[in-house]
């Protein structure tokens, strides 16, 4: 595959999905993408009361079996909380400029948008020093014998 997006329901103890979350998981979703390939997984909640349920955890994973891991953050007022996003990739993953963005946007898409632009996109990757300093301390690797979880 060239893209994957991993839209997947949080990893809950006694749900169904939180070995989606680990090593062994994401080894296999390495193993099925193409060169230059990328993934992209919703990472739960990423505020600061909640950034360290599971967050971290993720993206540590994610660090530890891709070459390039980058973490992302959008307020979703569904859940009242930043949420966290994080892509990966074996390839270094691009950074663009506000008008790199603007420019694509305009370029593909023929109408306003009402949240995503240049500036939103840099803030989506600005993460606060709170996450920053989590991920840097964040010592677990989730795995299926050791699963973490969404509290």
């Amino acid at each position: 595959f060239d893209v994957l997006i991993m839209d997947l329901v949080d990893p809950l103890e006694g749900g169904t999905a939180y070995r989606l979350y680990t090593e062994e998981f994401y080894r296999i979703v390495k193993s099925r993408m193409g060169a230059g390939g990328i993934m992209v997984t919703q990472s739960g909640p990423a505020g600061l009361l909640s950034f360290d349920e599971c967050f971290t955890t993720i993206y540590k994973t994610l660090a530890s079996i891709f070459a390039s891991t980058v973490p992302s953050q959008v307020h979703v007022p569904a859940f009242a909380t930043l949420w966290g996003i994080i892509l990966a990739s074996e390839s270094k993953l691009p950074t663009l400029t506000d008008e790199q963005v603007d420019g694509l946007v305009a370029e593909r898409i023929n109408k306003e948008l009402r949240f995503y632009d240049g500036e939103s996109h840099r803030n989506m990757f600005a993460m606060p020093r709170y996450v920053r300093q989590g991920i840097q301390q964040e010592s677990r690797i989730n795995r299926d014998a050791t699963p973490v979880f969404m509290i």
